[in-house]
């Protein structure tokens, strides 16, 4: 975040009269650890939230895992996509779709498609509870080698876990 975002989210959590919830693309948390990248951000979340702001969840997508992290007592979730995780050329593979599709967007080769789209419904409440329906999903076939997935960086899953968390 340029010093400009974070002074726009600096006034945003000023105000201690809403439950927050912060959306953002990327993940605004430490997974890969570059502390000093996420550092600035999270010592504004929890400076907010020992001053008062009511901080149900700090959300992001970018990596299209399905995961969370309590982290100083603040709830860091990474949301999965919609449709699919970046594989990269080891799964690469071109049996989902027509070779036409391929032609026209070649980089779905690299991509791992599911087979419904996810999606999770939030529910916060003013006694500090957050509840995420989540859904089960499955990869489209043909399924990738699981052993290849867990050796990426962050957790795989075609899937977005429910979850009861507190804030």
């Amino acid at each position: 975040m340029s010093a400009e975002q974070l002074e726009w989210l600096r006034g945003l959590l000023a105000d201690r009269s809403k439950i927050v919830v912060i959306f953002s693309h990327a993940p605004l948390n430490d997974m890969y650890d570059r502390v000093e990248q996420y550092a600035p951000i999270h010592q504004l979340i929890t400076g907010a939230r020992d001053a008062g702001t009511r901080i149900a969840a700090v959300v992001g997508g970018h990596n299209h895992s399905d995961s969370h992290y309590l982290i100083d007592g603040i709830n860091y979730l990474q949301m999965n996509s919609a449709s699919y995780i970046w594989g990269g050329e080891e799964f690469t593979s071109r049996e989902h779709y027509p070779d036409s599709v391929y032609k026209k967007y070649p980089s779905l080769q690299y991509c791992i498609p599911y087979a419904v789209p996810l999606y999770a419904v939030f529910t916060i409440d003013t006694r500090g509870n957050l509840t995420v329906e989540g859904m089960e999903g499955s990869y489209l076939p043909p399924a990738p080698d699981p052993a290849k997935l867990a050796a990426k960086p962050y957790r795989c899953s075609p899937s977005v876990e429910s979850r009861n968390l507190k804030f």
